[in-house]
């Protein structure tokens, strides 16, 4: 509810009083409550992300109607989200937040990050690998040691790992449909046959192509396998690919 009132807001100054008044909410359970060394995220943070999606939205009026404002409200946001993400350091909505926020910002190890933090494992790259990989290629291709991590990131092997789990995904696909079909209800190959279709045409799927392919252009490494490529090949026929 309170996020649809934000997303419907239109007036800049209900939001900045709605953003001051979340923010407001968060200082004072901070000092209210002493920081548990086990927790991992606090019920307080809602209001902190309430706080920084108002700012955020609040910017949004200002560029629309034309002000020539700077990132100073951006900048504040961030600041937020990084002293909230020190607190909660799994809280996945401040976290998500972060990445996006942080890449348009234009910085890129800060969001790498987060999403690090994130520990996004296989399937879920589907849903949350574009708050980092769209246009990464433009902003960081080359690998990074991170301030308090002794591994590399490096972002052309991290979009390796998750399209080796879309080919694995698709062999054990047709794997299944290959050979144990005949012993299957006719519902479930349909399921399959579906879930084949969705990893093959995965949005996932392509944007991590795609930022690869740049990423080696940009580092002058060598092209990708062909089985990454398998059913792709209109996409990246295209002239800006």
């Amino acid at each position: 509810m309170y996020c649809l009132h934000i997303s419907r807001s239109t007036v800049p100054d209900d939001l900045q009083h709605y953003a001051s008044d979340a923010l407001y909410f968060y200082e004072t359970s901070l000092k209210a409550k002493s920081p548990d060394d086990d927790a991992t995220s606090y019920e307080e943070d809602d209001a902190c992300v309430l706080g920084v999606l108002a700012l955020l939205k609040l910017q949004k009026l200002r560029e629309s109607s034309g002000s020539t404002e700077n990132n100073a409200t951006l900048i504040r946001a961030a600041a937020l989200l990084m002293r909230a993400a020190a607190r909660s350091p799994k809280n996945q909505d401040i976290l998500q937040l972060s990445v996006a926020l942080y890449l348009h910002l234009g910085l890129p190890s800060l969001a790498i990050g987060s999403y690090k933090a994130l520990r996004v494992k296989e399937s879920l790259h589907e849903t949350l690998a574009h708050l980092l990989y769209t246009r990464l290629s433009t902003q960081h291709p080359f690998a990074v040691k991170l301030a308090g991590d002794d591994d590399r990131f490096d972002p052309r092997q991290e979009l390796k790992s998750i399209l080796d789990y879309f080919l694995k995904a698709l062999r054990q696909a047709n794997k299944f449909l290959g050979g144990e079909a005949n012993a299957t209800h006719p519902d479930t190959i349909i399921e399959f046959q579906q879930l084949k279709s969705s990893f093959q045409n995965s949005f996932t799927r392509k944007l991590c192509l795609l930022e690869r392919r740049r990423i080696g252009r940009l580092t002058g490494l060598p092209s990708d396998p062909e089985g990454y490529v398998n059913g792709l090949e209109g996409i990246l026929s295209l002239p800006w690919c």
